[in-house]
């Protein structure tokens, strides 16, 4: 074998690793809620005045509701927008005081597909807060579920890996 062929091998592997975080995307802007269906839970902290954070959770098929809960601590009044998988605004919601929770009932499920939550701190409030989101009987909501194509690129790449350390050491 060549100097050149020892080097290729890697060089696949960088390419796959590459075309695996280019298919599968830049980190999405809002975390996964995760927990069994219909059970979701999240925690998060508004750092900063202004700022907010984003979490999303699945819903397959449309129908049914659910509700979202916001616990803040004693410090954060917390605001809530809850977005359908159209970008739309179909709730919305924010706590009469600093510390107390906020909780959204009954949000149908008027579409299929990646739900968002956006939460931010009223007035200028900051604070670590916890989401929990349950959907009723008729729905069905998912929290993190891996990409099924970016895993098996991923797998791909660690196969390059292998023939890599396999080509070398030949």
């Amino acid at each position: 074998m060549t100097a050149h062929s020892k080097r290729s091998a890697p060089v696949l592997f960088w390419m796959l690793l590459i075309a695996t975080l280019a298919v599968s995307g830049p980190a999405a802007a809002a975390s996964m809620l995760v927990g069994p269906p219909n059970d979701l839970v999240g925690s998060g902290t508004i750092a900063a005045p202004g700022a907010t954070e984003s979490w999303a959770f699945d819903a397959n098929p449309a129908g049914g509701s659910f509700t979202i809960t916001g616990t803040p601590d004693a410090s954060l009044q917390l605001e809530l927008e809850i977005l359908n998988p159209s970008s739309v605004v179909i709730a919305a919601g924010t706590t009469a005081t600093i510390g107390a929770v906020l909780q959204l009932l009954d949000i149908p499920l008027t579409e299929a597909g990646a739900w968002t939550i956006i939460v931010d701190g009223r007035a200028g409030t900051t604070g670590s807060y916890m989401l929990e989101v349950i959907g009723n009987a008729d729905a069905h909501i998912l929290g993190n579920v891996p990409e099924p194509a970016t895993l098996a690129l991923f797998g791909v790449a660690l196969a390059g890996l292998g023939f890599s350390r396999r080509w070398v050491a030949s």
